[in-house]
């Protein structure tokens, strides 16, 4: 949690896992700020009565910007920026379908790397 403008509180949701914004709701002060960052992969549930009594503002962003994309991926190829420990695993083009299944576990990988000459 972090000061906000004006001294309201702001939290940033980055889990993503389903149940993580109701807690949030549930937990913030009032008039907290919420900037929602984790993506959860199946549909949640949150109870808004509980959110509109504190005043909370619920935002949901994702975190890179098509520009933010352009800007790195030459340094990223050139390997001007390491990205070795962002990176869980690499795959050549015969590894592509099996790393979107892989994808779907968080906790077996988080980036997996695309590399057409493997």
């Amino acid at each position: 949690m972090m000061g906000g403008s004006l001294g309201r509180p702001v939290i940033f949701e980055c889990v993503g896992a389903p149940g993580m914004v109701q807690a949030l709701i549930e937990a913030a002060p009032a008039a907290t700020q919420s900037v929602v960052v984790g993506v959860c992969m199946e549909t949640d549930r949150i109870e808004p009565s509980i959110a509109i009594t504190k005043s909370i503002e619920l935002t949901f962003v994702f975190g890179d910007t098509p520009q933010e994309f352009a800007d790195t991926m030459p340094g990223i190829s050139q390997g001007v920026i390491d990205v070795s420990g962002l990176v869980t695993s690499q795959v050549g083009l015969n590894g592509v379908e099996d790393a979107f299944i892989a994808l779907s576990d968080p906790e077996a990988q988080a980036r997996i790397l695309f590399d057409p000459g493997r």
